[in-house]
């Protein structure tokens, strides 16, 4: 079996959606390491410290699904323009 083509928006929707799951887990990490290197330290206060740990738990997780959509489409297009020199990519399915 031969893949000689992946439709873009197919493959970039996969990825956003991936990379998104991931920017969820990696906003918590972040997050919770912000909060206690700022609350340990003499940083900002609670507040603040609590406002900018929420932030990342909303924003990360928009900026990897963006990043990974466009991650996908560039992927998707180079994929597609490398099958049109080599000829495809054979995989074998048992």
């Amino acid at each position: 079996m031969k893949i000689t083509k992946i439709s873009i928006l197919s493959l970039a929707k996969i990825s956003a959606f991936v990379h998104g799951i991931i920017g969820i887990v990696v906003s918590f990490f972040f997050s919770v390491i912000f909060l206690g290197e700022q609350l340990f330290t003499e940083g900002a206060s609670f507040l603040e410290a609590a406002v900018v740990s929420l932030s990342f738990i909303v924003f990360l997780p928009i900026l990897y699904f963006i990043a990974g959509f466009i991650v996908g489409c560039v992927v998707a297009f180079s994929f597609n323009k490398a099958v049109s020199f080599f000829g495809g990519l054979e995989i074998e399915t048992n």
